[in-house]
């Protein structure tokens, strides 16, 4: 019997990785506490650990909670098809959700993908370019951005910081500095120009350095409790990307982190990009060197200019980007599945 809109519903949550990670952290775990306030009750199964005593006992408590669950959500885990067959045959309301080209891994996953697209019964994305890419499998599809906690990620004003010095700054994964390294010959033309005046802070689990450059670099090593204090450090943050299919199935997460501290932003006319940033008016948009170069320089010589973009930048994450936004929204696709006969 379809459930009413005033159902309380039980969701069995999926994650990919742990809380460690911001996918899993920002489109699952964050929604622990928030969805509760729209009828529906959470819970997660945290992802196993290697040793095969740990995947049996998740093994164990994923066919416990099926039982119990009105939905599954699998967050971006592609499981081996006997396991994925016996999911569906406990419980076949299953909702899949995806924030990054996964389609562009190789055949092998683009094959596991496919086949849980077309048996879900419900698929949300995280952008525009993966809704296009599971509308040939199927319609029913939320495209939900990963969102911004407003009530954490808070603009402050730097009263101490070294005004002398510019701090541009990016964070990310070690595997994905090479976008970073892109830039290198804009970074050295940018020190030819400011000297010791510019500094790029690079927040991640691996050091940066440039090849030849001599712009100061900073390396702040990331973890989940200094994030946010590292993030305010900065005066300029920068969103480097390559055009290619994987690229342009990333959510402009990074911008937005930038973007909800009202840190001016720079970032590569790279799909999601291109909807959340507007150029000139709460960020910039920079594809060449010459782009880029322009584009930094201004944000360094005019500080009232990376105050005005940051600010305008703000009020983009709180009108679409922010979990006030995203969480009905994904209340009212967990429905529809729950709902579905």
């Amino acid at each position: 019997m379809p459930l009413s809109n005033t159902d309380n519903i039980k969701v069995l949550f999926l994650p990919l990785t742990s809380l460690q990670y911001a996918s899993s952290r920002h489109r699952v775990f964050n929604y622990a506490d928030k969805l509760p306030y729209y009828g529906i009750n959470v819970k997660i199964l945290h992802p196993s650990a290697y040793k095969f005593s740990a995947k049996a006992i998740y093994i164990f408590r994923l066919f416990f909670n099926l039982w119990w669950a009105d939905v599954v959500v699998i967050q971006k885990k592609l499981f081996r098809l006997p396991l994925y067959l016996l999911i569906r045959l406990f419980n076949n309301r299953i909702v899949f959700d995806f924030d990054d080209a996964i389609y562009s891994e190789g055949d092998h996953v683009k094959k596991m993908l496919n086949r849980v697209l077309k048996s879900s019964r419900h698929v949300i994305v995280g952008n525009r370019q993966l809704e296009n890419y599971v509308r040939k499998f199927m319609t029913r599809i939320t495209c939900i951005a990963t969102p911004i906690d407003l009530q954490v990620f808070t603009p402050v004003t730097k009263e101490h910081s070294d005004t002398s010095v510019v701090t541009i700054g990016w964070m990310g994964l070690g595997g994905n500095q090479y976008h970073v390294e892109l830039l290198e010959p804009v970074f050295e033309r940018l020190y030819q120009c400011k000297g010791n005046g510019v500094q790029l802070m690079v927040i991640s689990n691996h050091n940066f350095h440039f090849r030849n450059c001599k712009l100061p670099v900073v390396n702040i090593e990331w973890s989940l409790s200094s994030e946010l204090e590292s993030l305010r450090s900065i005066d300029i943050g920068i969103m480097p990307l390559s055009d290619d299919e994987f690229s342009k199935g990333k959510c402009a997460f990074k911008a937005l982190q930038y973007m909800s501290l009202s840190i001016a932003t720079v970032a590569s006319p790279v799909g999601m990009n291109c909807d959340v940033i507007q150029h000139g008016k709460n960020g910039l948009l920079a594809d060449t060197e010459e782009e880029w170069f322009k584009a930094l320089s201004d944000l360094i010589e005019n500080p009232e200019l990376r105050k005005k973009l940051g600010m305008e930048a703000r009020k983009t994450v709180e009108q679409e980007y922010c979990y006030e936004v995203t969480t009905p929204r994904l209340a009212k696709a967990l429905r529809q599945a729950a709902s579905l006969e």
